[in-house]
């Protein structure tokens, strides 16, 4: 897992006042999409826009949450993006809670 790139992530691109919510999907362990918060969009959505439909399924997500002191915190996929991520075939989301400490969670 990738941490370090998902930060620099968050951290050049997410476009948010109070968090910056990057997420990264993943396929037989490599990368194939990349997606930050911005405007209306959730990074969830983002990540899985930036694919072609057929190459959704299977795939799993990687979601932090960086504080404006640059810590991480919640990144757990709201209950619509979760519904989302489920019919676009992702299997699983790795997420750092309210702590910066790794959960996961099984769609």
């Amino acid at each position: 897992m990738n941490v370090q790139k998902l930060v620099s992530l968050a951290r050049s691109k997410a476009r948010h006042k109070a968090h910056r919510h990057a997420v990264m999907l993943t396929r037989g362990g490599a990368i194939v999409s990349f997606g930050t918060n911005h405007d209306e969009t959730h990074a969830e959505v983002a990540a899985l826009n930036n694919l072609w439909p057929d190459q959704r399924p299977g795939t799993r997500a990687i979601s932090i949450r960086l504080r404006r002191s640059g810590t991480l915190g919640m990144a757990k996929p709201c209950p619509e993006c979760q519904e989302y991520m489920r019919a676009n075939g992702v299997k699983s989301v790795m997420y750092t809670n309210a702590k910066g400490e790794w959960e996961q969670l099984k769609l």
